[in-house]
């Protein structure tokens, strides 16, 4: 009654359709499958509190193009297609706990390999497969619901990633991450919750010695639910109108009368401005 283990096999099956527009060879169909075992065990409660080990294999799913690919759109020299399914690995090992009243409390140490990282190629503005990566770090939540009306919680997540094959760091991978929020109301009648979301300086090239600013968004809403699943909201989005970068990317860029070579720069895209948004939703 202390232990319980959970084991599962997933099967994926992908079919890739392309039809290149640009040149005909790069046409093409392909199928590619996969099979992902998953493995879990859970010991306790004991004091409201049970610790976890979870271990599995996963995937995850290429571009398209890349998989159909015959030739360089630009040049005509061959290409070396990329498979469509790429092999990933991780574990987990974690303390679940409700031991606080009304307090859900999970943190966790988890790792990730995967045998091709997705990189992107800002030039072309698209995706291609890089090396191999491992992932690795901390994750901490809490669930706290003091009143039947009011729930408060948090995410917390440190992450490190890092290319196997040259120890580079893995670009716009995100250090420090942070989520919370405040939501209040019932079932019917007024509601209410703020959001905020936090991501640290990340690293911009495999170096680290070019990185984002750090950024932060605060969003609101509230409104009203009736009995008949009426409901109408008032939605602001960014509510502080902070002018944070939502997008970092570093690369290299040229313009019109600028050297042939290019310039390596950052390019971003900013916050949208605060926004006000009004909705009405009616449901049966």
């Amino acid at each position: 009654d202390w232990i319980r283990t959970q084991t599962g096999i997933l099967c994926d099956l992908y079919h890739f359709d392309l039809d290149s527009l640009s040149n005909p060879l790069n046409s093409g169909q392909e199928w590619d499958g996969i099979v992902s075992p998953k493995a879990g065990i859970v010991f306790g409660p004991w004091n409201e509190t049970e610790f976890y080990l979870n271990g599995g294999f996963g995937f995850h799913s290429n571009d398209a193009r890349g998989v159909t690919i015959s030739v360089d759109p630009v040049t005509g020299a061959p290409l070396e297609q990329i498979p469509g399914l790429v092999r990933t690995r991780g574990s987990e090992f974690g303390v679940r706990s409700q031991i606080l009243p009304a307090l859900t409390s999970t943190a966790a140490l988890w790792y990730l390999h995967s045998d091709s990282e997705l990189v992107y190629v800002g030039d072309a503005g698209n995706i291609e497969a890089g090396g191999a990566s491992e992932r690795y770090g901390f994750e901490w939540s809490n669930y706290w619901r003091p009143e039947s009306w009011l729930t408060i919680d948090t995410e917390l997540a440190i992450t490190e990633g890092r290319f196997l094959d040259t120890g580079e760091e893995i670009e716009n991978a995100v250090p420090v991450s942070f989520s919370g929020g405040i939501t209040a109301g019932g079932e019917f009648g007024p509601f209410a919750s703020l959001r905020a979301r936090y991501f640290s300086p990340r690293p911009l090239n495999g170096d680290g010695s070019v990185k984002s600013q750090d950024s932060f968004q605060l969003n609101s809403r509230f409104g009203y639910r009736t009995r008949s699943n009426l409901e109408i909201a008032l939605e602001v989005i960014n509510l502080l109108d902070a002018e944070d970068n939502d997008i970092e990317y570093f690369y290299e860029s040229r313009l019109p009368g600028e050297p042939l070579a290019g310039i390596e720069d950052r390019h971003v895209h900013p916050y949208e401005p605060r926004q006000v948004r009004l909705s009405v939703t009616k449901r049966w």
